[in-house]
């Protein structure tokens, strides 16, 4: 028995599970590139500088003189 036009009732409670299934792929995957995305960028710590690149700035900004940097670089690469 046919119930107007179509191949029978319309949408069935199996349309919306594919629907449902269907969202859930789309939400899933734009979480997933996005955790990725995020994952890749960095690794959720605070970046900090290296300490030679501090050093330089230090230098640079007038806080130790040349002497001073040369000390603390060659304790550093020790």
């Amino acid at each position: 028995m046919m119930h107007g036009y179509g191949y029978g009732y319309g949408m069935n409670i199996w349309m919306i599970v594919g629907w449902i299934i269907m969202a859930a792929v789309i939400i899933f995957a734009v979480y997933g590139l996005m955790y990725l995305l995020r994952k890749s960028d960095s690794s959720g710590a605070v970046k900090t500088a290296a300490p030679l690149d501090i050093l330089k700035e230090r230098l640079a900004r007038g806080e130790i003189d040349s002497e001073e940097y040369q000390r603390i670089k060659d304790e550093l690469l020790r």
